[in-house]
């Protein structure tokens, strides 16, 4: 399963998966959402199904550059907290991540267990990133 992002009619950015092989529901994807492009937002996790966020206690660049670079965008120029590309819904999945920086991937970092936390979504972590994301069709930078 590929987890990818896609900016419907320039007005939000949606999560949409993409079955490339057999679903197994507990492979893990992610992507930044409400944010002004595929490069800054608030940080989901696919996970069993399900999406969810991450908890901004202890969120700082080190996590914050994980998420970058997994998602192909550069480095990380901010590690947001408090909510502040939106609260999002449902699970809270990650709380207290705590990368060195060099992960993979998000979940490759220490954290609580998958699902336990003490946060509430206005709590939810973003990232900003580096990378210039190029509009499909526009030319014009547009994250």
């Amino acid at each position: 399963i590929y987890t990818v992002c896609i900016r419907l009619r320039d007005l939000v950015w949606r999560r949409l998966r993409v079955d490339l092989i057999s679903t197994y529901e507990y492979l893990q994807g992610g992507c930044l959402v409400d944010g002004p492009g595929r490069c800054a937002g608030r940080v989901e996790i696919y996970y069993r199904g399900q999406w969810g966020t991450v908890c901004d206690d202890a969120w700082d660049t080190a996590d914050a550059n994980v998420v970058c670079r997994q998602l192909s965008c550069g480095w990380a120029v901010e590690a947001a907290g408090s909510a502040r590309f939106g609260e999002g819904s449902g699970h809270i999945w990650l709380d207290g991540v705590n990368c060195s920086g060099d992960e993979t991937a998000l979940w490759n970092c220490s954290a609580e267990a998958w699902g336990q936390h003490d946060c509430g979504h206005k709590e939810d972590a973003g990232v900003v990133c580096s990378g210039v994301c190029w509009e499909p069709g526009t030319g014009r930078p547009g994250g």
